[in-house]
């Protein structure tokens, strides 16, 4: 009769962690992904801005050259310029926290790798440890059935008139 590996259990506990594992980095890359897309995208936000503001700037810049501005002209300019600092900082500021927030989520990611890959090693370890189990066991069955086969013949060898 076929024994059973003792250690079935442990198997099936120990592939069960990889396969979560493997869906949880399934989802953190997913969310460290989304966190790269809203940093580029506040980058984005805030390069736009600047050249937005490099635009009027110049365009100030040439029309006060040509003396056409009046001195409305110049105090919008001047509400212009710190709007569009304060503008440019807040951009700044949520490019700073997306980047953040990109680095936790890919910090968050090479540990769920490295926990997947530690429950890999572990099933894979227990794996190598059944297939030895397995091999043993195969060895001990066939030396069981060479001994029962050669005290089978010993036996016939015995009971046969005329051997010695």
């Amino acid at each position: 009769m076929r024994r059973r590996y003792p250690l079935e259990v442990l198997r099936g506990v120990r592939q069960r962690a990889v396969d979560q594992r493997a869906v949880a980095l399934g989802q953190q890359s997913q969310k460290t992904e989304l966190a790269a897309g809203n940093r580029r995208r506040a980058q984005q936000a805030r390069v736009a801005e600047e050249h937005r503001t490099r635009g009027v700037a110049e365009l100030e810049r040439e029309r006060l050259e040509q003396g056409v501005l009046t001195a409305a002209d110049l105090s919008r300019a001047a509400d212009f310029a710190r709007g569009a600092a304060r503008r440019i900082a807040e951009r700044s500021a949520a490019e700073k926290a997306a980047r953040d927030r990109e680095l936790r989520e890919q910090a968050e990611e090479r540990r769920v790798r490295v926990a997947l890959a530690r429950a890999d090693a572990e099933s894979q370890a227990l794996e190598r440890h059944r297939d030895r189990w397995e091999r043993d066991s195969q060895r001990d069955r066939d030396r069981a059935t060479e001994d029962e086969a050669l005290d089978h013949w010993n036996a016939r060898a015995r009971a046969k008139p005329g051997s010695t």
